[in-house]
């Protein structure tokens, strides 16, 4: 038999036998699949893993520090699932171990009846969402689900449609946006006015009446509806948009509002400079959830031509994203029509910083190339990571 390795996490587990790693998951989220491929490469040595096997087990407690006082650790039960754990270490050299601390699930904070766009609650749904975005890599990718006593392997399952933004049940307020000068990009559901990818102005429809938010992200948005209700809103609009004209800048680099969604921020510099990554043109594309909250980053994607005319899409992250690869591919295999996948570049721009050999090493795994760029970001190098 192969000597087994193993480590155990805040939020499950994982064992090493030759060149196949087995993870257990006790918070499965769509963002599961990256920090386990992370620990695999690292895991497995020397060469890369053949087949990583994602075990999903809800029922497990996860570390009480990621819950209430008193919740006991996951490492007994990982334990009694995998087996014994001697490492405890992982990926020690790649950033500070905070940026780490729930690998390898991921997890995130999750909205009121959603997280990353699934079902909340549903990791059968969540786990074959992560057998297609297995799919997109070399190594054999099998998610499984722990059911009581059973244990079903899950098949892929397509994402979910989006809710479309409101162009044109909205025009008016587009509009609006558009003349007080904000970079204009729909989100699912929304479409958002931002100065330099930070928001500053949201337009829904809500009951088929369209509607207006002014503000830097939703908590600034919900105050100032009350303490600006007397203002046209034009002149509000213009009022949140110079503010934050003033205040996000490199010379202001330490000032929050300039450490707010910068891998929009990374978006909107390429938007206005494409040549940067080698596109001729590009325009902003929707994600494939909503963010919770402006300090929630997820990646940011553009479409467009390289200088040869050929399709591309750029992704734009900044920061420490354990799923950045994964999401990048998930990215383009929603967004790109089939007919033009062959020809189309993918693009994953970073600041130069930000670029880990880790990430690189992920992005290896793909099936698709992916072509890792590190830029000179427009806030500055002065400032460190979020």
């Amino acid at each position: 038999d192969a000597p087994v390795e193993g480590s155990h996490f805040a939020d499950g587990a994982g064992l090493v036998a030759d060149d196949r790693a087995v993870v257990l998951v006790a918070r499965p989220t769509r963002r599961s699949l990256g920090p386990a491929l992370l620990w695999a490469t690292k895991a497995v040595q020397p060469g890369d893993p053949a087949r990583l096997d994602l075990v999903l087990d809800p029922s497990l407690p996860v570390d009480a520090g990621a819950q209430e006082p008193g919740v006991p650790d996951a490492q007994p039960a990982a334990e009694a699932r995998l087996g014994p754990a001697p490492s405890p270490a992982i990926a020690p050299d790649l950033a500070d171990p905070a940026d780490y601390a729930e690998l390898p699930a991921g997890g995130g904070r999750v909205g009121a009846a959603t997280s990353f766009g699934l079902p909340l609650n549903d990791p059968r749904t969540v786990g074959g969402r992560l057998a297609h975005i297995g799919g997109l890599f070399q190594p054999e990718v099998r998610v499984w689900l722990v059911d009581g006593g059973d244990v079903e392997e899950l098949a892929a399952t397509a994402a979910p449609p989006l809710e479309p933004a409101p162009w044109d049940a909205a025009a008016d307020l587009v509009r609006l946006l558009a003349d007080a000068g904000l970079e204009v990009s729909g989100e699912p559901g929304m479409v958002l006015g931002e100065v330099a990818g930070l928001e500053v102005a949201r337009v829904t429809v809500l009951d088929g009446e369209p509607r207006l938010d002014i503000g830097v992200g939703r908590f600034d948005q919900e105050l100032s509806a009350v303490a600006q209700a007397d203002l046209p809103r034009a002149e509000a609009l213009q009022r949140a948009a110079d503010l934050v004209r003033l205040t996000r800048t490199p010379e202001n680099g330490a000032h929050p509002m300039t450490r707010l969604a910068r891998e929009r921020w990374l978006r909107s510099h390429l938007l206005a400079e494409p040549g940067l990554v080698g596109a001729a043109e590009l325009s902003a594309t929707s994600g494939l959830w909503v963010r919770d909250g402006l300090k929630r980053p997820a990646p940011a994607a553009a479409i467009g031509t390289d200088e040869g005319g050929r399709p591309m899409m750029v992704v734009c992250s900044a920061g420490v994203d354990t799923d950045l690869i994964p999401a990048a591919l998930e990215l383009f295999d929603v967004a790109v029509a089939p007919p033009d996948r062959t020809d189309s570049t993918l693009v994953v721009a970073l600041p130069a910083g930000d670029v880990m050999a880790a990430t690189q090493r992920v992005a290896e795994l793909a099936v698709r190339p992916v072509r890792i760029v590190g830029l000179t970001p427009p806030w500055g190098t002065s400032t460190a990571r979020r």
